[in-house]
């Protein structure tokens, strides 16, 4: 930004939108609203900054990011068919809402304490890995016989191995476990790691108290959706649209002017745009995994052939990361109570999956999941109406005419993903919170946890 704009507070850009027309974005950067105005003179942009649409795009997703509102506007009166007014209309009703400053403050506190969580899951992930890098300096063969003696097998169900050890520990006098100890203290590899550990607690309990503030904020936004907003939101997933991944209700989707056509034109608006936020959580992230990662790039690949037109390649990249992620959601606790599963087919993951709603009591999830699963056996069978058959575009039945994927069902498949992964991803956040609150609780019951 240059001092005259930060003088003014408002910066022009225009790019071409076709050879008689201009597309204006105004940004104000104090209200943090960006006009986007089209149908715009050319000769009417001299004292404006020229970009490239490409450069547009970009731009407007970075403001998007960064709780800008985009107001769809139009340089003059002229006619504008019905489709364009339609756009407008939607847009201000959801902007109306979204500027509201109670509404906002509440999205505002969900990024804050999104990002707070982030940060303390960081935090907690590298010093853990520092200590897991920590432990293999260790030579563990001068130790071979008493891990043998003190340490369960591993086929032993995770939370029953917690139980052992700690068993062990608290008779460590009568069983030779604290000699066992004495000596281990003594190695400067051991001492250096015991050391880090003691870095874990506190940064675990920072991390379980970010993890609560932000269930506790979810079920407060929870509260802001009204039932004729619950029941639309029911009605488009039993047509193959999935918004249950939104954690406000910022569409407006309680008007009875607004149709589900208009949900699919905010979606596919400017590149995608407004779809690609719902997904960017899951491909920003440079300090993920090499599996989190290629997954990203499959995730930014259909997207990709989404906006170029390309719906048979974006479908099968997206039902490939949905079976994917079906498979993992069947991980989470296994063999954790009990000994581990082995599951043969999506079914037997789907009943496992609903045992774990039962369990960690997220009831809304639990309706949620339901819907997921009809939705996957509708693609995985190719019975329904909603989805286009996984077989079809994996196999490639190109002559069958009938199976013509479009914009709209790409859209779907993608929302369902979102939906998906953000419902697995708690349920893995649960997971490694009880799980890591076992073990600390098992080691105060001791005194270990000094």
């Amino acid at each position: 930004m240059n001092s005259n704009t930060l003088n003014n507070h408002i910066e022009y850009f225009f790019y071409y939108q076709d050879k008689n027309y201009a597309t204006v974005l105004e940004v104000d950067y104090v209200k943090k609203i960006v006009k986007k105005i089209v149908d715009y003179p050319p000769i009417e942009c001299a004292n404006m900054q020229f970009i490239s649409i490409d450069t547009a795009n970009v731009l407007l997703i970075g403001f998007h990011k960064s709780f800008f509102i985009v107001v769809e506007m139009k340089h003059s009166s002229n006619y504008i068919d019905d489709k364009t007014k339609r756009k407008f209309e939607f847009f201000d009703k959801m902007n109306k809402k979204v500027q509201d400053p109670s509404y906002y403050k509440i999205i505002e506190e969900e990024y804050k304490l999104f990002d707070v969580f982030a940060e303390k899951r960081k935090k907690y992930d590298d010093i853990v890995e520092k200590h897991n890098e920590s432990i293999k300096k260790i030579d563990l063969t001068l130790f071979a016989e008493d891990i043998k003696k003190y340490f369960p097998d591993e086929n032993m169900p995770e939370q029953e191995r917690v139980k052992w050890i700690a068993e062990v520990m608290k008779n460590g006098d009568i069983n030779g476990f604290n000699e066992f100890m004495k000596k281990l203290k003594s190695n400067k590899e051991y001492f250096e790691s015991n050391e880090i550990s003691k870095e874990i607690e506190p940064a675990f309990y920072e991390l379980l108290k970010a993890f609560v503030d932000l269930q506790n904020h979810f079920s407060k936004e929870y509260e802001l959706y009204n039932e004729k907003y619950k029941n639309k939101i029911d009605e488009y997933a039993d047509k193959g649209l999935f918004l249950y991944c939104l954690n406000t209700p910022d569409l407006p989707l309680d008007d009875d002017e607004v149709l589900i056509d208009d949900i699919y034109d905010y979606y596919l608006s400017d590149n995608a745009m407004y779809l690609e936020a719902t997904f960017d959580t899951y491909t920003d992230n440079i300090c993920m995994s090499e599996i989190n990662k290629r997954e990203a790039d499959d995730l930014i690949a259909s997207f990709n052939l989404l906006n170029e037109g390309k719906y048979w390649a974006s479908l099968r990249n997206l039902y490939a990361l949905i079976d994917h992620h079906h498979k993992l959601c069947s991980d989470i606790f296994n063999g954790y109570y009990e000994e581990k599963r082995k599951f043969k087919n999506g079914k037997q993951r789907s009943k496992y999956i609903e045992e774990l709603f039962e369990m960690s009591k997220i009831q809304y999830y639990e309706k949620v999941w339901d819907k997921i699963n009809e939705a996957i056996e509708e693609i995985n069978t190719g019975k329904g109406k909603r989805f286009v058959s996984r077989n079809a575009i994996v196999h490639g039945d190109y002559e069958k005419l009938e199976i013509n994927p479009n914009a709209h069902d790409v859209v779907n498949i993608f929302l369902l993903y979102v939906t998906m992964r953000q419902i697995i991803d708690s349920l893995a956040n649960f997971e490694n919170i009880i799980k890591e609150f076992n073990i600390y609780a098992e080691g105060y019951v001791l005194g270990l946890n000094k």
